[in-house]
């Protein structure tokens, strides 16, 4: 059993996947960043700020491109490449760059107050968050008890995000 954001054309055919958060990119910037004040971000608003890649084999990384293209960015600077999750969040937290994210990720760490999401709206990826198991082999009890219990709490955490989606994030 793994929990994996994978393509479902991706999913092995001897794998059985279990989808418990769906996938949704957006860009993120830290709390008190100009952008984050305006009421309507515009794509000439972004120009001048440089962005923040992912490590080149992430899967984030392959959204980057994509997602700002289909917001009509083509140029973008980047001023950090590569690093840990831990290391990108540090950066963007205490700079002017921005940087596309799971929304998942940013909705976390809300309560840290420093990262906020744009309310731009940018393309998602066909990768979504899940639980992969083979599927001729059977669970063992506890593993049994450990999926739904994921399943369960992702299904509830899945519900508190789409409601703050529609009435915070995409209503500025």
């Amino acid at each position: 059993m793994g929990i994996v954001p994978i393509r479902v054309s991706e999913v092995p055919e001897d794998m059985i996947f279990d989808q418990i958060l769906r996938g949704r990119n957006v860009i993120a910037c830290r709390v008190g960043h100009d952008l984050a004040k305006k009421s309507v971000v515009k794509l000439n608003d972004m120009a001048s700020y440089s962005w923040i890649a992912p490590p080149k084999d992430s899967p984030l990384y392959h959204d980057l491109r994509p997602g700002l293209e289909s917001i009509g960015v083509k140029h973008f600077k980047i001023s950090f490449t590569g690093g840990s999750l831990g290391a990108v969040m540090n950066i963007l937290s205490e700079s002017d760059s921005l940087n596309v994210l799971p929304y998942s990720v940013v909705f976390r760490m809300r309560p840290q107050n420093r990262l906020t999401a744009l309310s731009v709206r940018i393309g998602d990826p066909d990768r979504h968050l899940g639980i992969l198991t083979m599927e001729n082999k059977r669970l063992e009890p506890a593993a049994k008890r450990l999926m739904n219990f994921i399943t369960t709490e992702f299904k509830s955490l899945s519900a508190i995000i789409h409601h703050h989606e529609q009435n915070e994030l995409w209503r500025k």
